[in-house]
């Protein structure tokens, strides 16, 4: 092709070199290959082998958190009997017994005191369910007006000369509807309990109305409010809107994760 001289003489040499080059050039084409192929499959062995002990260790954390949740549940059941018949004899005591103001006063600290140790127990037996998947929904036939009315009663006492309650029924909803009373006021009772606890005064409305085919509870107050930007993250478990709001009301930050 004109690359070499006329008068290049070829040898036996030339020939030599020209197999061997030949030769390397093979071996590189075969070798090389497979070289890669035998690193890429012991690199996937690694990989395989490392991924067994990922799996591995998934499957402790898991088996540790079910324990946990196991755990917490029947420390919970221990603690609701005790607590029960704390709040028992607190009714005795105010009911049946003559007693001083300041004794009085004392036993109605305790009572205080002993709801809120029962109502945070409630709440983590009712969340380790949720996580593990064991809450059962027992819905039946229920007049709404009449789970409106337990609202009522239950937060009656909690709303003051500062701070009204008002409550509005759709009249479209039907008056019978098949569902969990208890889940659903639990739902409300969380709501309203935040809604009361961060409303210094003014009005917390309670209003449930016909959306479509569904039912919209809603709760309204005109307390602090929450900011935009934190409202993405206070419905996950133990959130606060911020640390303030944790220091000044107090809270476990559970209520907001059960209701959604």
């Amino acid at each position: 092709t004109g690359y070499l001289p006329q008068n290049f003489a070829f040898e036996s040499q030339h020939i030599d070199w020209a197999l061997i080059s030949l030769m390397c050039i093979a071996a590189n084409v075969f070798w090389v290959p497979l070289f890669y192929f035998a690193l890429n499959k012991q690199q996937l062995s690694n990989l395989r082998e490392r991924n067994a002990e990922l799996e591995n260790s998934r499957q402790a954390l898991l088996q540790s958190e079910a324990y946990k949740d196991e755990f917490v549940a029947a420390v919970g059941h221990e603690l609701r009997t005790p607590m029960n018949a704390i709040l028992g004899f607190n009714d005795v005591l105010l009911d049946d017994m003559q007693l001083a103001p300041a004794e009085r006063e004392t036993v109605r600290l305790i009572r205080l005191s002993t709801d809120r140790l029962l109502k945070l127990v409630n709440q983590i037996l009712d969340f380790s369910q949720l996580q593990a998947g064991r809450l059962q929904l027992h819905p039946m036939p229920v007049r709404i007006s009449d789970a409106l009315a337990q609202c009522q009663q239950t937060f009656g006492a909690a709303a003051s000369e500062q701070v009204r309650l008002v409550t509005e029924l759709d009249p479209a909803i039907p008056e019978w509807l098949s569902m969990d009373a208890q889940r659903v006021k639990e739902v409300l009772c969380h709501l309203l309990d935040n809604a009361f606890k961060f409303t210094p005064g003014g009005v917390v409305n309670l209003a449930i109305r016909k959306d479509g085919e569904h039912m919209l509870f809603e709760v309204q107050d005109t307390g602090v409010g929450i900011p935009d930007a934190q409202q993405t993250f206070i419905f996950n478990r133990f959130e606060h809107a911020d640390l303030q709001t944790h220091t000044r009301f107090g809270g476990t930050g559970l209520g907001l994760a059960i209701c959604k």
